[in-house]
């Protein structure tokens, strides 16, 4: 059992360097990356050297022959396996007095020459001596030492992960269930929005300075006795903080951490691995803190007053880190206070595609690093010729000069060192016999370890192709489309829009809205009907009764604001995550948003058209429906709008507007030919109408709106 863990975990070592120096730089190039995308390479490389040793054990063998500054680096088991030609006796020497033969490993004979054939003189109680007599005491090999050392390490590191285990399990028997209402809503909220399905238990310890964290499958919050004095801003940040490790795995990553470092605990470069781990680990989640809409001076300074609470007699140390996921200490406190004000920093979260094909592409670059055996190639063969009479003499004379040359040796050390020389021989041979056996075998699982490997990548690929097209045809598919935790002020290059309604006919309906380029992001999510006034400055009702919900936000590089309606009336305004009262400045901006809302989701078409052609005729409605972003919006304003009879000028213009601003081919064919409905639909100048049906796509819809206006596909 000693060699067979004492050369794998050389080996996996070695070979494991190579991943985690590899992680190391790539880390250091993405530095301005996100903590996120730095802590899966440490994790991936950490999981590396589990696969690593694994793969030592049991994996294949792929042997090359490599010069010898390169095969020194490897175990002395993988050299190349060397032939051994059994020995024959001599035939001048065949009298069973001179020798004695001896079969070992493999069918191999020896021959082990009695003491008074050897060419020394003669010893009295030496002549009939026919066996030879082991050493009676044996050192201790420098490989059991280097084993000993390596349990001895093992079980340190796996003591210190078992106190702090029972350290934590102490906290969570002594401590008690948080059952206040408004720590159980504001964590129920935050899961639904962090998707987080596995159950959370909040509890409170006894003299904690900071949350803490613990549980893979049913994770557990520990929070300090003051808690319950905290504002609503910091309760929601530091639940969100624990709940990112909750839904990042980040207990199981720790756990693989911890058990890796107690099996390679000699290898100074695993231990920079979990602890920048670590690091990353705490960076990622202040991330999700704030994405979420935390300010970062006000976070840096809360983070900063918990950190100078540790050690104090009403707050002790945060808990190891090796049992337990703290949210703030003194050793990491200087890093994370930069990362948190650096205003250029990417905080995305990484994706579980992204992570997968990682993994994937991680997995294809190990198992051929394990499976890779450099060996030194043997020596070349002597020639078999027979010998000449002019070469015998020669070997002859060799052997009485080498003879000569060892008459001054003692006898027993020469003994002893014939005897040690055979167990080695014995040894060799019969590593050599099941290395040779196994041959085949390790060619097979080498040739179907390349093909399943092969074949898995192009599923990968093929998975990643369509999951790439699925993802670019539609813009909801992908992250949180109805928030607006991925705006970024100032980027150009970010603009999207999403609008999704859906009605059941029972006068209940569910809204997603998110609209947000370079300088402001505006989401909505309404679930039932809102019931406005008429020039819709502000919600009366939201139906049913009990159920009925609309959520308003809207965010820029300055402020945040956010408006929640419930049925019956009730509101809760929010101004950068803390609630505000209702003043006159919320209702200004809310007066401007809802119709905005409302507009897009096609809610009150006929009251808002109506309202529109009150205010500036038809040129005031068309250019309100000019501004919206929705096809479908438009639709139905220009519908509305043609229910009513239009002059000739105003008919013209809705024609050409429409061939301009309606991107959907069914929508434009829709407009067009409710427009052809309208009497004075031959008084719409021809040069209009050309460029109305130019900007129909689909041969169908065009055909649709050249019968409804009764001419024929010859346009000139």
């Amino acid at each position: 059992m000693r060699d067979a863990l004492v050369t794998p975990l050389l080996d996996a070592a070695l070979r494991g360097a190579v991943v985690l120096l590899a992680a190391l730089v790539i880390t250091t190039l993405l530095h301005r990356r996100s903590a996120a995308l730095r802590h899966a390479i440490w994790a991936g490389a950490i999981a590396a050297q589990l696969v690593l040793l694994g793969l030592a054990v049991w994996g294949p063998r792929w042997r090359i022959a490599a010069p010898e500054a390169v095969s020194s680096l490897v175990p002395a088991s993988t050299d190349q396996p060397v032939a051994i030609a059994p020995s024959e006796p001599r035939p001048s020497d065949s009298r069973e007095s001179r020798a004695a033969s001896v079969r070992g490993p493999g069918g191999t004979r020896y021959v082990v020459t009695r003491a008074d054939s050897l060419a020394v003189p003669r010893v009295a109680d030496a002549s009939s001596a026919t066996t030879i007599t082991p050493p009676a005491h044996r050192t201790l090999s420098p490989i059991a030492i280097l084993f000993v050392l390596w349990v001895l390490g093992a079980a340190a590191v796996l003591l210190r992960l078992g106190v702090g285990t029972v350290i934590v399990a102490r906290l969570a028997r002594r401590g008690e269930r948080v059952d206040d209402g408004g720590w159980l809503s504001l964590a129920q909220r935050l899961a639904n929005s962090l998707r987080i399905a596995r159950p959370l238990t909040l509890m409170r310890g006894d003299r904690l300075g900071v949350p803490v964290t613990w549980g893979i499958v049913y994770p557990v919050v520990l929070l300090p006795e003051d808690s319950d004095e905290w504002p609503e801003e910091r309760r929601r940040y530091v639940l969100v903080h624990e709940m990112a490790h909750v839904k990042r795995l980040d207990a199981l990553t720790q756990l693989v951490g911890q058990v890796a470092l107690a099996l390679f605990w000699f290898d100074p470069l695993m231990w920079i691995a979990v602890r920048r781990m670590q690091l990353e680990r705490e960076h990622a989640c202040d991330d999700y803190v704030l994405l979420h809409g935390t300010q970062p001076s006000r976070y840096a300074a809360d983070l900063l007053e918990m950190v100078q609470s540790l050690g104090t007699p009403a707050h002790r140390a945060a808990q190891p880190a090796f049992a337990a996921l703290a949210m703030a200490r003194r050793s990491e406190f200087e890093g994370r206070m930069l990362s948190i004000l650096d205003p250029v920093l990417d905080r995305h979260p990484l994706s579980r595609g992204r992570t997968l094909m990682s993994a994937l592409a991680t997995l294809f670059i190990i198992v051929p690093l394990a499976a890779l055996q450099p060996y030194r190639p043997a020596a070349a063969p002597q020639s078999t010729a027979p010998a000449t009479p002019s070469a015998t003499a020669r070997a002859s004379a060799s052997t009485a000069d080498s003879s000569s040359a060892a008459i001054d040796r003692p006898l027993s050390p020469r003994l002893e060192s014939l005897d040690s020389a055979r167990s080695t021989l014995g040894a060799k041979l019969g590593r050599t016999n099941a290395a040779l056996g196994t041959l085949d075998t390790a060619r097979a699982r080498i040739t179907s370890s390349a093909t399943s490997s092969s074949a898995s990548a192009s599923a990968a690929a093929s998975r990643s192709a369509s999951s790439s097209s699925s993802s670019s045809s539609s813009s909801s598919s992908s992250q949180d489309d109805d928030s607006c935790e991925r705006f970024q002020y100032g980027n150009s290059s970010q603009t999207s829009f999403h609008m999704h309604a859906n009605d059941d006919g029972a006068g209940r309906s569910t809204i997603r809205y998110l609209d947000f380029d370079q300088n402001h992001c505006r989401a909505a999510n309404i679930t039932g009907k809102v019931v406005t006034t008429e020039n819709e400055d502000r919600i009366l009702e939201v139906l049913p009764a009990g159920s009925g919900r609309a959520s308003f936000r809207e965010r820029t590089g300055r402020i945040d604001r956010e408006l929640t309606v419930s049925s019956g009336g009730a509101m809760v305004y929010r101004v950068d995550g803390v609630e505000r009262p209702y003043d006159d400045e919320a209702r200004r901006w809310f007066a401007e948003l809802l119709p905005r809302v409302l507009a897009e989701a096609s809610i009150n078409v006929e009251q808002r058209v109506k309202h529109w052609r009150s205010q500036g005729g038809t040129d005031a409605a068309l250019q309100h429906i000019a501004d919206l972003r929705s096809s479908g919006a438009k639709r139905a304003h220009y519908s509305v709008l043609l229910d009513s009879q239009l002059s000739a000028s105003e008919l013209d213009r809705l024609v050409q507007q429409a061939g301009k601003n309606i991107p959907s081919s069914g929508d434009l064919r829709a407009v067009l030919s409710k427009a052809a409905s309208q009497s004075n639909r031959g008084k719409v100048a021809a040069s209009t109408l050309e460029e109305a049906l130019g900007a129909v796509p689909s041969s169908a819809d065009l055909t649709t709106v050249l019968l409804a206006f009764g001419q024929t596909d010859d346009r000139e």
